[in-house]
């Protein structure tokens, strides 16, 4: 694929259910994270303290996971999404939870996340030139990458097409956990990718002025 056919993209989400999880949170949490799931905002929810208030904000959820919410405290842990697709086909409850999700706001966690990467000029250079974009510094073999749409980190976002290798959900696929940022929505990517991972560029530096 050359680079002239990629499509110029903006922020987009693989979640759905969005207008019912902020009537959620607006109706139930406190001021200050009244207006925490805005739209294409449903990617917060892999923010442990996110996602946490989102189950309290809901009784039916709240006692589903009473027992694992209280096992996590109990180890000094925090419940997030990550958590409970391991526990996933092992608790009934965890299965119900999902199905709840699915039913009662439309969200499937079980659909990962995309996936971004912010870079400069010379990168997308490099793209256009060789077809793909090889790590040449900082983690060696990976990339940085997130699934935060709005981060604004460079003059150009990538968005990356929904394949196996780059999902979040999937300890197969090529994209590991980056735990030195101490944020949950970034993570590393074992590179190279090349153009045809790209779903689209969009230019983001004139948002920024």
């Amino acid at each position: 694929m050359e680079l002239s056919k990629i499509k110029h993209c903006s922020s987009t989400t693989n979640f759905k259910g969005i207008k019912q999880v902020q009537k959620l949170v607006s109706e139930t949490l406190k001021p200050e994270t009244d207006k925490i799931f805005g739209q294409n905002s449903c990617w917060k929810l892999y923010q442990p303290e996110i996602f946490e208030q989102f189950i309290k904000s809901d009784k039916e959820l709240t006692e589903l996971l009473s027992e694992t919410m209280e096992l996590t405290r109990t180890y000094g842990l925090k419940l997030s999404i990550d958590m409970l697709q391991k526990l996933k086909n092992k608790k009934p409850e965890i299965n119900k939870f999902y199905e709840i999700l699915k039913t009662k706001y439309n969200i499937n966690l079980e659909t990962p996340p995309k996936v971004y990467r912010f870079v400069g000029k010379s990168e997308i250079e490099a793209l256009k030139k060789d077809g793909k974009v090889t790590p040449q510094r900082g983690y060696w073999d990976k990339f940085d990458v997130t699934i935060n749409p709005e981060l604004n980190w460079g003059d150009y976002r990538i968005s990356f097409k929904p394949k196996q290798e780059f999902s979040v959900l999937d300890k197969t696929s090529k994209m590991k956990e980056n735990l030195g940022t101490g944020h949950d929505y970034f993570y590393l990517y074992e590179g190279p990718y090349n153009i045809d991972d790209v779903e689209c560029i969009e230019e983001v530096y004139k948002h920024k002025r």
